[in-house]
């Protein structure tokens, strides 16, 4: 049963697929390029990158230091259990013909 209440949804989380995450739970980000997963059958998964800003829906977010010490950078510290979404950056590999 879902009821939609305010930003998010209100259920009971259940998996439907094994590449999808549960039903109603949201990622602690949009997109990660360097997603650590473990091998579980639905695997529990946290985002390596390292950001501007972290997310609005990410918990535990920290300072880490920037490789040419500049700006500041920051990275999502939660960890999500299903799959971990798509990628922020563009694929190696492009369908597009010219």
């Amino acid at each position: 049963m879902e009821l939609q209440g305010g930003v998010g949804y209100i259920c009971r989380d259940w998996v439907t697929s094994l590449w999808q995450p549960p039903v109603c739970t949201p990622r602690p980000w949009d997109c990660c390029d360097a997603a650590v997963c473990n091998r579980k059958l639905i695997p529990d998964c946290v985002c390596a990158d390292v950001v501007e800003t972290c997310p609005s829906n990410c918990q535990k977010c920290a300072l880490v230091e920037s490789e040419d010490g500049s700006a500041p950078r920051y990275r999502c510290f939660d960890s999500f259990h299903g799959y971990p979404g798509p990628k922020c950056s563009e694929p190696w590999i492009s369908n597009k013909r010219d």
